[in-house]
């Protein structure tokens, strides 16, 4: 969560001309700001996201693309998903939804191949509800979201903003 919004900040710092708007998700997916050219917000909205308010283990990526939809008026909305990957070993029902809804999702990937442990605030390893440790890792099957949208996987702040930038000169 601390990476993704490292991004946000960064990528909204750096934008001064394109509209955002947040949403989180897990197996539900909320609205955190509606579409705002508002800086300010945008990051004092970042500074208050924590890991507590995630009250639902998983990820299921439909419910925050049909929200996504629902948000923008525009033909050809620029969707920056900052992800893991997810838990799905099959995204091609989202990437279908994405192409045809004129979603273009840009994915940026946090989370390392070799995987790693989480840790709460504390500093404890975090455990899900059997007691099992939770480790994280890349999963790149969720690229083919990106592939047939017509986004693209990202891995550097430099490469999302370019991303947007030729993005934005299509449309």
């Amino acid at each position: 969560l601390e990476a993704a919004k490292q991004m946000l900040k960064e990528l909204i710092e750096s934008d001064s001309k394109n509209r955002y708007g947040i949403i989180g998700y897990t197996t539900n997916a909320i609205i955190l700001s509606p579409l705002s050219s508002d800086r300010e917000l945008l990051l004092h909205l970042f500074d208050g996201l924590n890991e507590d308010l995630i009250m639902t283990k998983g990820t299921q990526l439909m419910p925050a693309l049909k929200l996504i939809r629902k948000m923008s008026k525009s033909k050809k909305a620029i969707v920056v998903l900052i992800t893991d990957g997810g838990d799905e070993l099959n995204y091609n029902s989202e990437a279908a939804f994405a192409r045809e809804n004129g979603l273009v999702v840009n994915v940026a990937l946090l989370a390392t191949r070799n995987g790693s442990t989480l840790k709460d605030r504390n500093g404890k390893v975090i455990k899900d509800e059997a007691g099992h440790i939770v480790v994280t890792s890349r999963n790149d099957a969720i690229e083919v979201v990106a592939s047939a949208s017509g986004g693209r996987v990202i891995e550097s702040l430099s490469s999302l903003q370019s991303a947007i930038a030729s993005e934005e000169n299509e449309d």
